[in-house]
């Protein structure tokens, strides 16, 4: 994760970079968001389903 540079203005684009950096935000505002409400038991989840293959 790359906090000083979001949204690429100071580096070049490469989309997988890009892709892993937005699942990583995902994850880190789950584990946020849980740490913050967890006393009136509210829970916060992440998920990544992968792949799905065409049947």
């Amino acid at each position: 994760m790359v906090f000083d540079d979001l949204d690429y203005r100071f580096r070049p684009y490469d989309p997988w970079t890009s892709y892993e950096q937005s699942k990583t935000a995902t994850v880190l505002f789950a584990v946020g968001a849980a740490q913050r409400w967890a006393v009136p038991g509210i829970t916060a989840d992440a998920l990544m389903p992968g792949n799905i293959a065409d049947t």
